[in-house]
């Protein structure tokens, strides 16, 4: 439980990617937590990933991957922009 605390303690300006991978990534242990102590805490960080999951989801159920600005975290729009055609 420290983990997952500390993980969304940090959520979203702390996080590595900031990307939804990370977001859908996260929605398997928050259940887990939930259905072992289902604190109000445990089930705020649940709703609010899987709420800022949905919000980027389209009508066909596809959830559309969401990259940081410039400058955080590892992979950015503009990094992403500058790769070479394959």
């Amino acid at each position: 439980m420290t983990a997952i605390g500390i993980t969304m303690h940090a959520y979203l300006d702390g996080w590595r990617w900031g990307s939804n991978l990370e977001r859908a990534r996260m929605l398997l242990p928050l259940v887990w937590l939930v259905r072992a102590d289902a604190t109000p805490e445990h089930r705020r960080w649940l709703s609010q990933i899987a709420a800022d999951l949905l919000k980027d989801q389209a009508a066909c159920g596809a959830i559309s991957e969401r990259l940081r600005e410039h400058g955080a975290g590892f992979v950015t729009a503009p990094a992403i922009a500058r790769r070479p055609a394959r």
